[in-house]
């Protein structure tokens, strides 16, 4: 007899609560890799000129550049 993938359904609350844990995680590291990925881009786009980087969209530095 073959084997069987076997998908794991959560019983209880603490499984659904480590389950939705790693998914978010999973997301969330996703999408950290995207923005520095798009910063990285930039940045050597750029240079370092902060108002380069202003024009593209960088918060922390439209709030250094806004004088």
């Amino acid at each position: 007899m073959g084997t069987v993938a076997r998908l794991t359904v959560p019983t209880t609350k603490e499984e659904l609560k480590v389950q939705e844990g790693e998914e978010s995680r999973e997301a969330l590291e996703g999408t950290r890799a995207a923005i520095l990925l798009w910063r990285s881009k930039y940045r050597i786009l750029d240079q370092g000129n902060r108002w380069e980087n202003w024009k593209y969209g960088w918060e922390e530095e439209k709030t250094a550049t806004q004088y």
